[in-house]
């Protein structure tokens, strides 16, 4: 009997050593430790469909790290109202076009 157990190393615990003593009692046994293909969750529709929010989450976070960067050393560009409801009709404008 083969098994394979794929378990993040943080969960790792007493209780999965006996675990394998029960499946396998008395017996000697081969462990085989090496980092799991990470990507394989990609074939998981479920897990999958986690991706695009997860990394929209992580592009808006990068974006917004930019931005105080950039209002910590003094480098922000600040707009009044006004420009920046011009900006942003432009840029509706923009993708408004793309459709």
């Amino acid at each position: 009997m083969e098994t394979t157990i794929k378990i993040n190393t943080d969960a790792l615990t007493p209780e999965i050593i006996e675990g394998i003593k029960k499946l396998f009692p008395h017996k000697l046994v081969e462990i085989t430790i090496q980092p799991a293909n990470e990507t394989e969750y990609l074939s998981n529709p479920a897990l999958s469909q986690v991706l695009p929010e997860t990394i929209a989450g992580y592009e808006t976070k990068k974006y917004l790290q930019t931005e105080l960067d950039e209002i910590k050393n003094g480098d922000a560009r600040f707009l009044s109202v006004n420009d920046a409801e011009q900006q942003l009709e432009r840029l509706i404008k923009k993708h408004e076009n793309r459709s």
